[in-house]
């Protein structure tokens, strides 16, 4: 017997909201939200360890909530930034279970 996949709406709604379940993710999200960030200037407003913030900055990347920008300067050395993908997300609790809508405005 084979078992059915969940929609993939349904599949983003769920990584999206055990996503921001987390209290770090919605930290890093809020520090994100209007200006780009490096590593180093999350560890000093954030109230987690480097490797959290690594780890919660990877998950959210990987729901599509963050985006990441390597830089240069004429020194050779690289810093990459992250930045928050939107403006607005919204989920909704219904009958058919959650729901996740994103404003995509800052893309």
């Amino acid at each position: 017997m084979s078992q059915s996949q969940p929609a993939p709406e349904r599949q983003d709604s769920n990584r999206i909201y055990h996503v921001l379940s987390n209290k770090h993710a919605r930290e890093i999200l809020r520090q994100i939200a209007t200006d780009s960030k490096t590593i180093q200037d999350l560890t000093a407003v954030c109230s987690a360890s480097r490797v959290t913030i690594y780890r919660q900055l990877d998950r959210l990347q990987e729901a599509g909530l963050v985006s990441t920008q390597m830089s240069y300067d004429p020194d050779g050395h690289h810093r990459r930034t992250y930045r928050a993908r939107h403006a607005e997300i919204t989920i909704a609790v219904g009958h058919e279970g959650l729901t996740v809508d994103i404003d995509h405005r800052c893309q």
